[in-house]
């Protein structure tokens, strides 16, 4: 089949596309979509939740006052933390300055009571704080209680095991230390009547053994102390 040389030429040129762009008297113009009403519930929730986040943000940071209920402090190396202290624990009290605002402040007793180890008989939540009930270890200075405080007030101190020296002339019972492992210096727990304290367990710092600890007998007599 023979095509004329014109049809030829059409059939190999491409179409011809018009660039008039002007709309035709149908068209309409394209809109912005409107969003569904859930994108809207969804954008406006996702704002909101910014916010929120915002305001628990500043509410954390503003939450670790004295009154509030902040989470338990960190606990130092070698220290219990406080939902695992238990009764009979031992732990040290150090020299650093205490605050004021401490709760061993309120205690008519609490002159020169740094520098001690002691032992653990209780612990609750004040106010936010962490609180820790406790009775002092002495050494007197390594001499016996005998030789420091006179007859009548002798009975204010329960020897406890150690290495040093066993001999007491005391009624009270001898504070036996569990798994057997004694104390290395001669000490005393404080029984006397004013010398139940307590203090926040951001204070305390860790006894250099754990394992060593008055047993239960004997945490219940030093409990029973008043």
């Amino acid at each position: 089949m023979v095509y004329s040389s014109r049809v030829m030429a059409a059939w190999r040129q491409p179409p011809k596309v018009s660039l008039d762009t002007s709309p035709s008297p149908h068209t309409t113009q394209p809109t912005t979509p409107t969003l569904p009403p859930l994108i809207k519930r969804r954008r406006s929730s996702s704002s909101s939740d910014d916010s929120s986040r915002s305001s628990c943000s500043s509410f954390s940071s503003s939450s670790s006052d004295w009154h509030s209920e902040s989470p338990p402090p960190r606990r130092k190396a070698g220290l219990p933390s406080f939902e695992r202290l238990e009764d009979g624990d031992i732990l040290y009290l150090p020299a650093t300055p205490i605050p004021s605002s401490s709760i061993i402040r309120k205690h008519p007793n609490q002159s020169e009571v740094e520098n001690h180890l002691v032992v653990v008989l209780g612990k609750r939540r004040y106010h936010g704080k962490y609180i820790v009930s406790f009775r002092q270890f002495t050494t007197f200075h390594g001499i016996s209680v005998e030789e420091k405080k006179p007859e009548r007030q002798r009975g204010f101190f329960m020897l406890c095991d150690n290495d040093e020296s066993m001999t007491t002339e005391s009624t009270n019972p001898i504070a036996r230390m569990a798994l057997g492992l004694p104390l290395k210096k001669r000490s005393y727990i404080n029984l006397s009547p004013n010398s139940l304290f307590e203090i926040e367990y951001e204070y305390l710092d860790s006894f250099h053994n754990t394992l060593r600890r008055p047993n239960a007998e004997s945490v219940a007599f030093i409990k029973r102390a008043r």
